[in-house]
């Protein structure tokens, strides 16, 4: 459903008589009830739990984040070991560790060898190398604490100690918050090991000690509180250990909440092809903590394509259905691949209204939604209680195309446009009496013209605001004819101005008697009389951001008599995203600045003003002035000239 769909509401409330709905409006509700954020899982809830029907981060505190790491998406890797060891001193069952002593007496011997750089060049490398492991939590979290130490030895009766002789004897921890993604570094480079300490030197040191207890065997550290993805030990200051070392266990302690969480549904089916309406949730969030949300729809109730390696065919796969790809055993599994066809792309992140119209075009049967948890504190958090999907069974029509023309057109200026609509229509489609179409900026009433359903003309009422128009023709409604036929062609004209190349002119019908929920007009072949199949507009782009520049008189002549006593400098922004420095500069012939004004605009259609007074508002000689017009962008500036005459 598009943005236009809270317009269509305030249109209509404000322009047409709604009559009491009768509308087949359905709701479907996670939280608060059935089902449960638990029960509407996908395939994960990382880092969340439900808590009185609250979905919300988990409490971290004095929790081993460590062991949780692999099953949250995170890894551990080291320059010396393989990933099975690894995991074995971070999955809290001890007695198998990180054991550098049966290399060690090759790690710490010094040799210098050649090998050669990217270019073919020879160097000299340094063979010994230190161990750097790191952990990526596969989240981030408040960290306020370490431990780790070696495997016990068990001496009979009952007795049991550290082994003191295989301890660490000196390390360096590092952290990193993780706002941008890490990859595990290669161990080795042309033949030699690599150091992975030139990878984590520039994060934060949290803790260092250059000679380890070894009466105490083991390392408890207390440290201030962090914010931590990433976690890396590294076992070299000063002098090299000339035994080695072994870690048992290796713990991370957490504080808080987590900092980063994210939800992701099951698929949604609503069980048909419906019109999808408004996404809406509550949230309760603590200062600097908040939530965004995604969704993406389709017109099945599987996202997802399966294929079975058979050998058949070009690819060798032969596509299956889910529950028989999962009966498959693993060398039998061929791709699984997103079904663009029938399914979206992830939107753009929701407003955080707590009400935004669904991202979807066109009638959709299933849905997901993904939520990001976020915060910058371990100490904030935030909470979703419920979120609603608003979708309506009753359908204006099977589908509706569009297209418009032209496509290829002049940014900036006024451009007459046809826009065409090809409604396929069923007996379970209930009609449109209104049209809603989006436009870049306020259209002239004046404009709107030769509306016709089938080719006849007929009578129409319009509605505009600055984002658009609003057709009505309640007299003349689309539904499906008694002839048996099962599709309907609406035509209007209208002029408009387009500034951001690309622009696409979308657009709902709607029935304004039910209020039901408005049906996206979809890119389509609407027409044979026009060839474009699409809705969107755009020019042979060179770099422009000034068209459509114009005086409103040659001569100012500025003696109160109400004719041409300022004159207007009217022009169009192209492809600015954000707002610009504009500058409106008057010189005499000269080159002294006589008039100077400075405005911050966005895109789209201004005008500016000069009444022929200098910047001390006194009225100029007779004569002819230049102005420059400038816009001032963080790509470079532009500017457009020209001469305006005073006369008395």
């Amino acid at each position: 459903m598009s943005r236009w769909l809270r317009v269509f509401l305030l249109t209509a409330l404000t322009h047409f008589a709604i009559a009491d709905k009768s509308a087949a409006l359905e709701e479907w509700i996670v939280g608060r009830g059935a089902p449960s954020w638990t029960d509407a899982a996908g395939s994960t809830m990382q880092s969340l739990e439900e808590i009185d029907g609250w979905l919300q981060p988990v409490d971290v505190t004095d929790q081993n984040l460590a062991r949780e790491a692999l099953s949250r998406g995170g890894w551990v890797a080291g320059s010396h070991f393989s990933e099975d060891d690894l995991e074995r001193s971070i999955n809290g069952i001890q007695g198998a560790g990180w054991g550098v002593r049966p290399i060690g007496r090759t790690l710490w011997t010094r040799n210098f060898i050649q090998t050669r750089d990217k270019q073919g060049n020879l160097e000299t490398t340094d063979q010994f190398q230190d161990i750097t492991i790191i952990i990526d939590l596969g989240g981030r979290f408040g960290v306020d604490s370490l431990s780790f130490y070696p495997r016990a030895q068990h001496l009979g009766d009952n007795e049991t100690v550290r082994a003191e002789s295989w301890f660490i004897r000196a390390y360096q921890i590092f952290t990193n918050e993780g706002l941008e993604l890490f990859s595990p570094p290669p161990r080795t480079a042309f033949g030699a090991w690599t150091s992975w300490l030139p990878f984590v030197q520039d994060w934060k040191r949290v803790a260092q000690d250059e000679e380890v207890d070894q009466e105490k065997r083991r390392v408890e550290l207390a440290i201030p509180l962090e914010k931590v993805r990433y976690i890396a030990l590294n076992d070299f200051i000063g002098q090299p250990d000339p035994e080695g070392w072994e870690i048992d266990e290796f713990e991370i302690w957490g504080r808080g909440y987590a900092l980063t969480a994210i939800y992701f549904s099951d698929v949604v089916d609503l069980g048909g092809l419906y019109n999808l309406g408004s996404l809406k949730w509550s949230v309760e969030a603590d200062p600097g903590a908040g939530v965004t949300i995604f969704t993406s729809t389709g017109k099945t109730n599987e996202p997802f394509l399966y294929y079975e390696r058979t050998g058949l065919g070009l690819t060798g796969e032969t596509q299956v259905t889910r529950a028989h790809y999962l009966r498959l055993r693993d060398n039998q599994r061929g791709t699984v691949e997103l079904d663009a066809e029938n399914w979206d792309d992830i939107s753009a992140p929701y407003l955080p209204s707590g009400n935004e119209p669904i991202a979807a075009l066109g009638p959709r049967r299933a849905l997901q939604f993904a939520i990001l948890f976020d915060s910058s504190s371990p100490f904030a958090r935030a909470r979703l209680d419920f979120m609603t999907i608003e979708y309506s069974t009753l359908l204006p029509a099977r589908e509706v195309l569009g297209e418009m023309a032209p496509r290829e057109i002049s940014p900036g200026q006024l451009n007459s446009f046809e826009y065409a609509l090809l409604a396929v229509l069923g007996s379970e489609s209930t009609g449109f009496d209104a049209i809603r179409v989006s436009t870049p900026a306020a259209v002239e009433q004046s404009s709107i013209a030769n509306f016709r359903i089938d080719e006849t003309p007929v009578p129409f009422t319009s509605a505009m605001d600055e984002d658009g128009f609003t057709l009505l023709f309640e007299q003349n409604r689309v539904q499906q004819p008694a002839r048996g036929v099962d599709s309907v062609r609406v035509a209007f004209n209208f002029d408009a101005r387009v500034f951001l190349h690309g622009t696409r002119f979308e657009g709902v019908v709607f029935d304004s008697q039910t209020g039901e929920i408005p049906q996206d007009i979809v890119p389509g072949d609407a027409t044979m009389d026009l060839d474009t199949s699409d809705l969107d507009t755009g020019w042979s782009l060179g770099g422009n951001f000034i068209a459509a520049l114009d005086l409103s008189t040659p001569v100012v002549t500025p003696n109160g008599d109400g004719l041409n006593d300022a004159v207007r400098i009217s022009y169009s922004l192209l492809q600015v995203t954000a707002q610009a420095r504009i500058s409106l500069s008057v010189y005499d012939l000269s080159g002294a600045l006589i008039f100077a004004r400075i405005e911050s605009q966005e895109l789209g259609y201004h005008e500016l003003e000069w009444n022929g007074t200098d910047n001390q508002g006194g009225l100029v000689s007779p004569g002819m002035y230049i102005y420059r017009l400038e816009i001032d962008l963080d790509s470079g500036s532009q500017q457009r000239m020209g001469t305006i005459g005073v006369a008395y």
